[in-house]
């Protein structure tokens, strides 16, 4: 009797057989055409860690133009995408992480460096800085994007972030792997002078800041003979 009055009640919506009737469409799936993987599943999900996961490494060209217009909130792509999230800054700046890296090694074409560098410095400038750890990370992916743009303007702005004892540590961290990341000489100079200006009284903070400079003056190494030369 009860299963009776059940089924009526929800039969307009389900046909009581859990198919879903003409008069109900049925769940959008997400369709991420060109694309695969662990980066389909990022997409899908619109999730923030997982987009970092994905585009860690070199992506097929296919894979690029996607992140592409991802990034371009071209909506004519696919169909059931989160584009809620991915159009959140969260999402944004992982994609702009990828995308700068990808159009310095002259892997894409487009979109023009300059408005990654724009992004960046709007995520610095207007992120609050009230110890939401939320905003604590985007703060720290805008500051690195400073420096996988290649914002040689915003060498002073990494320096004072990366120089400031008041902020918190991984802050400063991302800020000097920032500055390892510019091909200006200028950010080279400020990665020295924050190695000389750290001190030696066996201090843990400083002494983390002395490794992280240790390894961005790796990175930037790495730059000088990649990016930075293909650059000029």
């Amino acid at each position: 009797m009860w299963a009776i009055v059940i089924c009526a009640a929800t039969r307009a919506l389900t046909g009581c057989d859990g198919v879903h009737s003409a008069s109900t469409p049925a769940p959008v799936l997400c369709d991420t055409p060109g694309v695969i993987g662990t980066l389909h599943d990022a997409i899908c999900a619109g999730d923030k860690f997982g987009l970092k996961r994905a585009l860690s490494g070199p992506q097929k060209r296919e894979d690029a133009n996607v992140v592409v217009r991802l990034w371009d909130s071209d909506k004519s792509y696919g169909r059931g995408l989160p584009w809620s999230s991915l159009e959140s800054r969260r999402d944004r700046v992982e994609l702009a992480l990828y995308l700068a890296l990808a159009l310095r090694n002259r892997e894409i074409d487009s979109p023009p460096l300059g408005d990654l560098q724009q992004f960046a410095l709007q995520v610095v400038q207007t992120t609050p800085r009230d110890g939401d750890a939320d905003n604590e990370q985007l703060l720290s992916d805008g500051l690195r994007l400073l420096g996988r743009s290649n914002s040689a303007g915003e060498v002073d702005l990494l320096r004072g972030f990366a120089a400031s004892g008041g902020d918190p540590l991984e802050r400063r961290r991302q800020a000097i792997l920032a500055l390892g990341e510019i091909c200006a000489p200028e950010a080279g100079a400020a990665l020295q002078e924050l190695k000389q200006g750290a001190s030696r009284d066996h201090d843990p903070v400083d002494a983390e800041i002395v490794k992280t400079v240790d390894a961005s003056l790796g990175n930037r190494e790495a730059f000088q003979l990649g990016a930075c030369r293909d650059s000029r």
